[in-house]
Formats: structure tokens, sequence, C-alpha cells
């Protein structure tokens, strides 16, 4: 049986995994910026939020592009991209880099072999002029392409109305969803917003283009990467009071198992 890894074990993975991400983007000159509750733990915590237990980069759409390429053709044998564009099995809207010696054990979700403890890197799309329009029909796509993934109908989560949605998107299957999703998320073109389009939500997931231009670098983990210089208003928009601790019935983890692989 595969032993279990520890939390603190994810943790220093997900580490060299952002290391190796890195070196990357430094040695071709590409842009990165912590997201999400990973910019959110470097700003609060210098680290991870103690019960956060994954790691998010942003890039812009040119530049995620360029390093989905550099990494799918540099097979560093440890650590693997994942993506609709080198993966078959891949059903996210983004792309991961894995740890090869590990593995996970998600319930009734679509088994992927190939993933392990991983960051997740976000394309930053420019907007469209119909923005809430593009959006309506992105959540539509996603939501299709969330169940469409489930073994079994998610009866706990969705109402039995869905079950016939579920059926269908299940025979579709993810790739079908992702493609118009994709497609959806990248027909924008506003040059003074970006934003992670290819999700459900609205105004909170896009910002001006301008807090892209100017980086710093902040402490995670003892060690230092890049943000947006202006990672106080894009904390502001996300959370808004981000220095208060939020409930702690809202202290969510991701709900997956992560094994070293025998």
């Amino acid at each position: 049986m595969d032993k279990q890894l520890t939390t603190n074990e994810v943790k220093t993975i997900e580490i060299s995994l952002l290391d190796y991400i890195v070196s990357v983007c430094q040695e071709h000159k590409l842009n990165y910026y912590l997201a999400y509750g990973t910019l959110l733990g470097a700003v609060r915590h210098k680290g991870f939020i103690s019960w956060d237990d994954d790691i998010d980069i942003y890039m812009l759409r040119d530049d995620y592009r360029k390093l989905i390429s550099l990494l799918g053709e540099n097979d560093h044998g440890r650590y693997r991209l994942l993506s609709v564009y080198n993966d078959e099995d891949y059903f996210y809207e983004y792309a991961k880099v894995v740890d090869a010696n590990t593995t996970l054990k998600v319930d009734n979700i679509k088994e992927n072999k190939k993933e392990g403890v991983w960051v997740d890197i976000f394309p930053l799309d420019a907007i469209g002029k119909l923005v809430r329009l593009q959006k309506f029909f992105i959540n539509i796509s996603v939501a299709c392409r969330i169940l469409s993934v489930y073994q079994k109908f998610p009866s706990e989560k969705r109402n039995i109305v869905f079950y016939p949605i579920w059926a269908l998107a299940k025979a579709i299957g993810p790739r079908f969803f992702l493609k118009i999703t994709e497609k959806l998320a990248t027909m924008g073109k506003d040059k003074e917003r970006v934003g992670y389009m290819a999700s459900m939500g609205v105004d909170k997931y896009y910002f001006p283009r301008e807090w892209c231009e100017k980086t710093c670098l902040v402490d995670f983990e003892g060690k230092q990467y890049m943000a947006f210089e202006r990672y106080d208003d894009y904390l502001r928009d996300q959370y808004g009071d981000y220095m208060t601790l939020p409930p702690e019935d809202q202290r969510i983890t991701h709900p997956i198992k992560a094994y070293w692989k025998q």
C-alpha cells in the first residue's frame, strides 16, 4: 500500500515544484505572480496559510502558453506538466505541474494516474466587452465539465433535478467543455483588464492589467517569489479585510489524499 504523505511533506514538495517552475520562468524571462491564498499567505503569514494545502500562480496567457510549451518539451523526470494540450486524460481549465513520485486519491472523481502533488498555473486573459454574458456561458461550461468527471451522481451536493444534466455531461466527457471554456475565455480584447476567465464567478476574478506590469518579491516559506507590486489592491479586491482571519468554519482544505508511489 502506498504511504500517505503528511501535510508538511506535501508543502515541501509544492515548494520544490514552485522552485522548478520559477527557474524555467527566470531562464526564459517569463513573468509569474503568486495568486489567491498563496499570495494571501505570503503577505499575512510569510508562508502557507495553516489550513491551506496548495500553491497557485498566475501567468498572462502569452507567457502561460510559452511555459506550457517549454515544460512540455522538458522531461524533468520527477516533475511533470499536465494540461489540456499534452494529456488527453486531464480535465481542468488550467495547467498543473505535479510530482511524478506521488499520487492522489479522490473519491468519486474520474482518475488520472499521472496526477500527483501539484502547483496550479492559472492563465490571465483579457476580458470581453460583454463580460457578464461571457462569464454566464463560461459558468455553464465549467459547471458541465465539473459534473462530467463525477463517476457517480454527486447527490449529496446536487439536487436530483440535475441528474439528467450529469448523465449527459458524463457521456459527452470533459474535453468538449474544456474546449468551449477556453474559446470563451480567450475571446476578450480589453487592453485594460485581465482575469482568470476560465472559471465560475464574475467580478472578483478580473482586475486592471496594469497590476501585472510592476512586480515585487514577497516572502514565502523562507524564500522570495514574484507578486503584483500592488498586491494590497489585489488582496482587498479578492478578500476584503484580508488581514483578519476568517471564521474557523471557512478554513477549508482540499478533500484529497496524497501518497508516495511504491
